[in-house]
């Protein structure tokens, strides 16, 4: 689940970025940026919300930041000067902030869950590379750098969703 979701997170990184230096930055350092703090001030804001989660909120509020992840790379395609596209990633950011801590909720409480926790953290080194792997083959066919983060989260979204429903089936863990 984690591995697709980052379609909705990295393949606009691998696009160059030739738009007017933003906070003294240039155009894809800045959008980097603006999308880190969208992440970082999601976790952070989760961190009341998610742990009191009950397990029937937990596939909603995923297919909720999933669509809420996706919305702003259409506003990034529709969007031309640095300083929107910047505002669309850290929109972009907030709701993956969210999914991160939901997702890890499946985990908790189950054996091996150290284990799964680090295959979680393998599946986002390998997901960014292949998401930008998607991005740069998007850009081939000669898609607009604008629009290709739409299009590869419109590739990654049905794998994401899939993988979140059968995460949602998967059993509690079990009391032993």
């Amino acid at each position: 689940s984690w591995f697709s979701a980052y379609g909705l997170r990295k393949p606009w990184g691998s696009g160059l970025y030739d738009g007017e230096p933003t906070l003294g930055l240039p155009a894809k350092d800045a959008i980097a940026l603006s999308q880190t703090v969208g992440y970082m001030l999601g976790k952070w804001m989760s961190t009341t919300w998610i742990p009191k989660l009950t397990r029937r909120q937990r596939l909603p509020l995923l297919l909720v930041m999933t669509t809420a992840a996706f919305v702003p790379l259409v506003a990034f395609a529709l969007l031309e000067s640095t300083v929107t596209r910047c505002a669309a990633m850290a929109l972009n950011g907030w709701p993956l902030g969210w999914f991160y801590g939901t997702l890890y909720l499946y985990l908790e409480g189950r054996k091996g869950a150290e284990l799964l926790g680090g295959a979680i953290s393998a599946a986002y080194i390998l997901g960014s590379g292949f998401s930008k792997s998607v991005g740069a083959m998007l850009l081939d066919t000669g898609l607009s750098v604008g629009s290709m983060p739409a299009v590869a989260g419109l590739i990654f979204l049905p794998p994401t969703l899939f993988a979140m429903v059968l995460l949602d089936a998967a059993p509690e863990p079990s009391v032993e």
